[in-house]
């Protein structure tokens, strides 16, 4: 399956902390593959079949949001609905559209907080650290949902610009994905470049400036010094 080596591609090379040696198996009870997906309507019924009414932390990758500006398409309606059950939704786009932007404000505004809500972030690639620039490049591409409470998982090894539809996906069920140490590895991807490159988007009256509390939480410095290779078992 080539999500398989999309997944490798993208978290292989670590900012010059240790390269990870992957060990990945999709091929395990829980772990639902999709040669073509749209998220709305195959991840979605999914994930709350197994979430429930419980408040989950919801870490969202994308590019350029044509799931958001395609105004016929129900993916903001299942947002809204997550954040009226009282999820708390980080959503980071790489390359956001303009209609992707205007919708998004339009559809949020005074909807969201510091603690609470929806917080959507660019980034801002004025002083991005070249091995970063790397994986940002790859992540246009190669897109994941990380849910925490239940732990639950989404990868899509090639969503092309402009599409809803992508290509070489999996679902990790709350089993599969406790027993898999990639979730947290992604969560921990993605908290890094919020903490070091994040922009947030201003919805409405909100201030332009970046205040996340994942700048607060635990995130890997730039520069460090090399390590020895370590294995990392992305599957039982």
């Amino acid at each position: 399956m080539k999500a398989l080596e999309a997944v490798r591609n993208a978290i292989r090379h670590t900012g010059g902390e240790e390269e990870v040696l992957l060990d990945i198996h999709f091929q395990q009870e829980g772990v639902t593959q999709f040669p073509t997906a749209r998220i709305a309507t195959d991840l979605v019924p999914r994930v709350n079949a197994a979430r429930g009414k419980r408040k989950s932390r919801i870490l969202i990758l994308g590019n350029d949001g044509p799931n958001i500006a395609k105004h016929d398409y129900p993916w903001l309606k299942d947002l809204k609905n997550w954040i009226q059950e009282g999820c708390d939704v980080s959503y980071l786009l790489l390359n956001p559209s303009p209609a992707a932007i205007k919708r998004l404000k339009a559809e949020f505004a005074g909807c969201c907080n510091a603690k609470t809500g929806i917080q959507i972030y660019t980034i801002d690639r004025a002083n991005v650290l070249p091995e970063d620039a790397k994986r940002l490049k790859q992540w246009e591409t190669f897109h994941f949902v990380v849910f925490e409470n239940p732990s639950q998982l989404w990868v899509e090894g090639y969503h092309a610009s402009g599409k809803t539809v992508a290509l070489d996906c999996a679902y990790f069920s709350p089993e599969a994905a406790g027993k898999s140490s990639l979730p947290d590895v992604l969560a921990s991807q993605f908290r890094y470049m919020i903490s070091a490159y994040g922009r947030r988007l201003a919805l409405g009256s909100e201030a332009a400036s970046v205040e996340s509390r994942l700048r607060s939480e635990p995130t890997r410095s730039r520069r460090v010094s090399p390590r020895r290779p370590r294995r990392v078992a992305l599957a039982a």
